[in-house]
């Protein structure tokens, strides 16, 4: 937007901010607002709409140098009110060079807190925040091109802008860099450190089980089911959800319990029980903002170490649901296992889905009622009369259906990839259509890492990594 008649001091052009797109309500809070209002005056919530979509770029950004894959919609919901708080703080410095937007703020030095237990990789923080720093001063600059006319204002306006911007973000990555640093150290020392280092060499297999047992409280020699639970959108810290964790699987038989955090909003845990837990009705018992995942029961240290896994795959599947389908609440590997053996890599889930489905993909209610139907054919060994018993509808119904869906894809084809078929209706049933630009792709175990720190589905490096070992 041109404008000969704009005042090129900062307060005045950056007014004129507005996103290229629509954009959602930012996820910041009240007081950061209210300093907006007072500082753009009628203007802030262009200008607050303009630093929730430069934010938005700026993370995307960030997952694909990092991991080389856009982030998933949780992965944006879950890291995006920090990345925002520090856009607009940007905004407000440059815009009044005031020093009280100079720095990390609290909720940032909060949150780093959180992830410690993790060790970022070398220079990771920094290369974030000079990631951010570019981005958005290139964004800045093209603003001022566009607002400002005169050529010897908006060379004025783009030096300051430079000087403020740069000053801002060196400032921001120094305090980060510090308070990441004095929060690990601190978190070296804390018990929670102790306990995971603990669970590490179990599963290294280089800890002597009677001690372990004796240094968790855990007996390592029962049955065990891995859990993991979380809070997409960080609506409750690892603390608060580690006493939930706890409660539910205590309701649920649990004999010993091993609760450990896993960065902001997530936790994992083992339950040990004499045999399987309860945990048919515990769908009920989660908040709405909470999601779990559990493994299927294993024996002894080998079967600690086998539900773990199962547990953090299940999570990758519900993960998925929520993208395409928005699934929730709890989700059991034994439901979900072909589903994720098929959907490891997400494009080629996405394409052989598509490819075996082809128009049943479409989520229309008629389509839906072709693939249930196709689906009970297909498990009743083609008896029309037991599908039609088990999905409650006249045998005309499904003889009508199944002649629609063998227009479709074919009666021949039908026949000759049952298997396929049959595999692509379970991934289907369990997370929809695959969106491959959402959905992350799943590596190795080895090097997981939480979704929310700097990864679209949360990978760290195995030999950076203390918890990482479980994975």
């Amino acid at each position: 937007m041109r404008n000969d008649d704009v005042d090129p001091s900062p307060v005045t052009w950056m007014r004129h901010l507005r996103p290229d797109a629509d954009v959602d309500a930012t996820a910041c809070g009240e007081e950061l607002l209210v300093e907006c209002r007072q500082t753009f005056g009628e203007h802030s919530e262009g200008v607050v709409a303009w630093a929730v979509g430069c934010t938005r770029s700026s993370i995307e950004r960030a997952f694909e140098e990092f991991t080389g894959q856009p982030p998933t919609s949780e992965a944006l919901l879950a890291v995006r009110r920090e990345p925002e708080m520090a856009v607009i703080r940007c905004l407000l410095y440059v815009a009044t060079h005031d020093v009280r937007y100079l720095g990390a703020s609290n909720e940032i030095r909060s949150v780093i807190r959180h992830y410690v237990h993790h060790p970022l990789p070398e220079g990771m923080l920094i290369q974030g925040v000079h990631l951010y720093h570019r981005m958005v001063v290139s964004e800045l600059l093209r603003a001022v091109d566009a607002i400002l006319t005169a050529p010897d204002e908006k060379g004025r306006a783009m030096r300051e802008l430079s000087d403020r911007a740069f000053h801002y973000w060196n400032v921001l990555a120094t305090e980060v860099s510090e308070a990441y640093g004095e929060a690990r150290r601190e978190w070296s020392r804390s018990r929670d450190a102790e306990r995971e280092a603990w669970v590490k060499s179990v599963f290294l297999g280089s800890a002597d089980i009677d001690v372990a047992t004796q240094k968790l409280g855990y007996r390592f020699r029962l049955t065990h089911t891995g859990i993991v639970v979380w809070s997409p959108r960080m609506a409750i810290d690892s603390a608060a959800l580690a006493d939930l964790t706890a409660k539910l699987l205590r309701a649920a038989g649990a004999i010993d319990i091993l609760v450990l955090p896993d960065g902001h909003g997530r936790v994992v845990a083992w339950a040990a029980a004499n045999g399987p837990l309860a945990l048919e009705d515990i769908d009920r018992e989660l908040p709405p903002t909470i999601c779990l995942a559990f493994g299927t029961p294993g024996r002894g240290v080998d079967g600690f170490r086998t539900t773990h896994r199962e547990a953090q795959a299940a999570m990758h599947i519900s993960s998925l649901a929520r993208a395409s389908v928005g699934g929730s609440g709890a989700t059991g590997y034994g439901d979900v296992e072909l589903a994720y053996l098929l959907a490891c890599d997400a494009r080629l889930a996405h394409t052989f889905v598509r490819r075996e489905l082809g128009p049943l993909c479409d989520s229309d209610d008629r389509t839906t009622a072709l693939r249930q139907t196709l689906a009970q054919y297909l498990a009743c060994d083609g008896s029309v009369a037991r599908a039609a018993r088990a999905l409650h509808v006249a045998r005309n119904t499904v003889g009508n259906r199944m002649n629609r869906i063998k227009e479709l894809l074919g009666a021949e084809r039908l026949a000759e990839r049952r298997l396929e078929i049959e595999c692509a209706l379970r991934v289907m049933d369990a997370v929809g259509v695959l969106d491959p630009e959402k959905a992350a792709e799943p590596s190795e175990f080895s090097a997981e890492r939480h979704p929310s720190q700097h990864g679209t589905d949360g990978r760290f490096d195995v030999a950076r990594s203390p918890t990482a070992v479980m994975r």
